[in-house]
């Protein structure tokens, strides 16, 4: 039987790219730091690389964390982005409307942060830390 503990470590995992079976080494459009803006369709192309064909969900689902993450969509919305191959070679620069897209994603995700920061910074019955910080009761004992 699975424990909470466990659980709570299983989810905290962050999925690498490593743990794929790839046919000769992970590519590099998806190790590169930062990361690069990868070609439309890339999937397509970094499918076949897989030693085993059962990976394939894994990798969609994976190329979708990381092209909704943070850094993923800052460095595609930079100006003169450029996407790039599965080998890390730019091939066309990243359209303005997708740009616009995924300009506008990282205002909803800057938002939802913010909302999350005053949530947990505001004291509540679920959550009296702030208030408990803040009136002095909880001093740091020495």
């Amino acid at each position: 039987m699975t424990t909470f503990t466990e659980k709570s470590q299983k989810k905290k995992q962050k999925p690498q790219w490593t743990d794929l079976s790839w046919t000769s080494g992970v590519p590099l459009v998806l190790t590169a730091e930062p990361p690069l803006p990868m070609a439309l369709g890339i999937f397509a192309d970094l499918a076949p690389l897989l030693a085993d064909k059962n990976d394939t969900k894994r990798l969609r689902t994976m190329l979708g964390y990381h092209t909704g993450s943070i850094d993923y969509l800052k460095v595609a919305t930079s100006e003169g982005a450029m996407r790039h191959d599965f080998q890390g070679q730019p091939i066309s620069p990243v359209s303005e409307e997708h740009k616009r897209y995924m300009e506008a994603r990282l205002a909803e995700i800057r938002k939802q942060i913010n909302q999350h920061r005053s949530s947990v910074d505001e004291p509540s019955a679920a959550n009296p830390l702030p208030a408990l910080t803040q009136s002095g009761l909880m001093q740091k004992v020495i």
